[in-house]
């Protein structure tokens, strides 16, 4: 067993790591690998006391979370569902419409519904229990998807920001 900042590598090469590691993966965009296993932080703990007493531990004692989802068209059902149902929604501008396609366009073609449905009710969470999230945060701000569904508070289209900034797309 090897320890590394947040992360545990078993002999096996299964890497064990924390809950809160796992999500900061995903917020960064990262997809992380299959020999991940996540541990609830106070399971990591536990692994080590365990560890270091030489009891027998082993890797398949920790379920794995799996955090990815399959895209259904539930999920782009849903995720048009929000945008035009969303206080932001502007039907009447053209280029509006042109520039969520494009996005929807991209967030289906990438399987990322499913995230963006998880940052609605991450969002929806941090306002019923008063968290202050930001304004926004790196790339996410050139997505006008993102921006009408409240995930951050600026605007695209009115900045004219190239969602090419989010997509890394040409």
């Amino acid at each position: 067993m090897i320890e590394l900042d947040h992360k545990i590598i078993l002999d096996s090469g299964k890497v064990l790591v924390t809950e809160e590691f796992m999500s900061s993966m995903i917020v960064e965009g990262n997809a992380p690998p299959d020999h991940y296993k996540v541990l609830p932080s106070f399971d990591s703990e536990v692994y080590k006391m365990l560890y270091q007493k030489d009891l027998a531990v082993d890797d398949e004692d920790f379920q794995p979370l799996d955090i990815r989802r399959n895209q259904t068209e539930y999920d782009i059902d849903e995720v048009y569902a929000l945008i035009m149902n969303a206080d932001r929604f502007d039907s009447a501008s053209d280029l509006c419409a042109d520039r969520i396609e494009l996005e929807m366009s991209f967030f289906i073609e990438y399987g990322l519904t499913p995230f963006v449905l998880n940052l609605v009710n991450m969002i929806d969470r941090f306002k019923s229990d008063n968290v202050v999230w930001g304004v926004g945060r790196g790339s996410s701000c050139a997505s006008y998807v993102l921006y009408l569904l409240e995930i951050h508070d600026i605007d695209a289209v009115k900045y004219h920001i190239n969602f090419r900034e989010f997509s890394k797309i040409d």
